[in-house]
């Protein structure tokens, strides 16, 4: 009797059970890459992360965005030039200048801000050539 209970209890246990089939949800988030440099225009890369997972995932566009970027009280708008690029010809890069980008992605606010440093006013260097045979 006891095996009986014990067999009847393993095999409800057994069959109780429920395999779950979803994934969690994946979050799409941008990915900005921008390389500042003063003297040249603004301009900045955009691209989604990249799942791991075989889950197939629809991620908001990238080329629909208003991208703002604040320099010195004046607003700009990036024009895009396609496949995530996004510049403005107007707005050239100063040293010692703070620059604030701002865009809405996914319903999300994204932000960043920097300040391109001046080059530094008493640098010596040793050598100005090297010769390596």
């Amino acid at each position: 009797m006891k095996i009986k209970l014990a067999f009847i209890s393993l095999l409800l246990t057994l069959f109780s059970c429920k395999k779950e089939t979803s994934l969690p949800e994946y979050n799409v988030d941008p990915v900005v890459t921008a390389y500042l440099s003063a003297g040249v225009s603004f301009g900045l890369q955009l691209a989604h992360q990249q799942s791991t997972s075989s889950v197939t995932f629809s991620a908001p566009a990238l080329d629909s965005l208003d991208i703002i970027i604040t320099a010195n009280d004046t607003v700009y708008h990036l024009i895009l030039k396609g496949n995530g690029v996004y510049t403005d010809s107007s707005l050239i890069l100063r040293a010692s200048n703070k620059y604030d980008l701002q865009f809405t992605y996914n319903g999300k606010s994204v932000t960043a801000s920097t300040i391109i440093p001046s080059k530094p006013a008493s640098v010596t260097q040793s050598a100005t050539e090297i010769s390596i045979e």
